[in-house]
């Protein structure tokens, strides 16, 4: 690992930002639990209101019983159409990413800016099979698709090599 260097290019997609937040929604156990408590909240209001309306007959339970229970297929639509948006705003897929990656640092380059960040401010390295993300704080993070590697060795050896990096560290 001494004098290790990785330079990549590449463009993000918008499946790749996709991809990034539905990390960013698993990234930790409270951010999980909290999910799924919400999800658990939310269909218990659906049934008790789809209760109500079948007890009493009112048309205002069945309505609220009518969103709440759809909002687990509704709510994923809405996100990837307000990840769309977020993606095409920030113009993330306009023009190049020119990521480095050396003993010392990373660097990540696009016609946005410049950002350059010792490996003691990357809190987590994430891998899956088509990312690779290095979370900075749990809200920000840099994502490096698997593709952009000549090859999945490369991609694996980069990981590995992020992993040692940032041994120690969490978030």
């Amino acid at each position: 690992m001494d004098d290790e260097r990785f330079n990549l290019t590449y463009r993000l997609t918008k499946a790749d930002y996709e991809a990034m937040m539905a990390n960013y929604w698993r990234l930790s156990p409270e951010r999980r639990n909290g999910v799924r408590a919400l999800q658990i909240l939310v269909l218990g209001a659906g049934l008790f209101a789809a209760y109500s309306w079948m007890k009493n007959g009112a048309w205002p339970e069945a309505v609220f019983a009518v969103l709440l229970l759809s909002s687990p297929v509704v709510a994923p639509m809405i996100n990837k159409w307000g990840y769309g948006r977020a993606f095409e705003r920030q113009r993330l897929g306009e023009g190049d990413v020119r990521f480095t990656a050396s003993t010392e640092e990373v660097a990540v380059k696009t016609n946005l800016g410049d950002q350059h960040f010792p490996w003691s401010s990357v809190r987590q390295v994430e891998c899956t099979p088509a990312h690779l993300i290095l979370w900075l704080h749990p809200y920000m993070g840099v994502l490096v698709p698997r593709s952009a590697f000549s090859s999945s060795a490369e991609a694996d050896r980069f990981a590995e090599f992020a992993k040692q990096s940032t041994s120690g560290h969490s978030m």
